[in-house]
C-alpha cells in the first residue's frame, strides 16, 4: 500500500499572506487566515483588508477558511447575542467575498468543558448556544460557507457533537483541534 504524504498547511494573518502565498499555491496547501479571531488586533474595515485575497490565491485548490471571531456563543443576554450575531455575520460576509469554504468558531463550552451537572450545562450553555448557532448556520448557508465549531477546552466532546447535531444543518460541523 502506498504511503500517503501529508502536506503542511498554514495558519496566518492575512497581512502576512503575501510572504507565503507562492508556497501555499505551489503545494496546494490548506490555509486558514486567523485575522478575525482576536489573537491580534483585527483590522478595520474587515472587507478592505481581505479584498486582494482572491487574486493572491488564484489557482489555489486546497482547503481555505477563516478563523472567525471568538465571542461568547452562549449568553442569556439578548443584547450580547445581537452583537455576537453581528460579528459572525460580518465574518461570514468576508468568507463569501473571498471564497472561503469554511469559517472556524470556538465551542461555547469554554469553562473547561462545562464540568457542571448536565441540567445546568443544558440551561446555561447548550440551549442559548443552540439558538444562536441555528441562526449562524442560516447565515453560513446564505454565504455559501461551512461553519466548523472547534473544541477548545471541551472535556466532553459528546456535548459539542450533540449541540452541533441539534442545529441540524449541512452548513455546520464539528472540528476537533488536537492542538488545544
Amino acid at each position: 500500500m502506498p504511503k500517503k504524504v501529508f502536506k503542511m498547511g498554514a495558519s496566518t494573518d492575512v497581512r502576512r499572506l503575501p510572504e507565503i502565498c507562492d508556497w501555499i499555491i505551489e503545494g496546494q496547501r490548506d490555509l486558514e487566515l486567523y485575522t478575525l479571531a482576536g489573537f491580534i488586533e483585527p483590522p478595520q474595515p474587515w472587507k478592505e483588508v481581505f479584498k486582494d485575497v482572491p487574486k493572491m490565491l488564484d489557482g489555489h485548490t486546497g482547503n481555505f477558511g477563516l478563523h472567525g471571531p471568538i465571542p461568547p456563543l452562549a449568553s442569556m443576554d439578548p443584547d450580547i447575542t445581537e452583537i455576537v450575531l453581528r460579528r459572525l455575520r460580518e465574518a461570514l460576509d468576508v468568507c463569501a467575498e473571498i471564497n472561503a469554504t469554511h469559517m472556524v468558531i470556538h465551542s461555547p463550552l469554554m469553562s473547561l468543558g462545562a464540568p457542571f451537572p448536565l441540567a445546568f450545562t443544558q440551561a446555561m450553555i447548550l440551549n442559548p448556544a443552540q439558538d444562536l448557532l441555528g441562526k449562524v448556520a442560516e447565515m453560513a448557508q446564505q454565504a455559501g460557507c461551512m461553519v466548523v465549531v472547534e473544541n477548545i477546552f471541551d472535556i466532553r466532546p459528546d456535548y459539542l457533537v450533540s449541540l452541533v447535531k441539534s442545529v441540524n444543518s449541512d452548513h455546520m460541523k464539528v472540528s476537533i483541534d488536537t492542538g488545544h
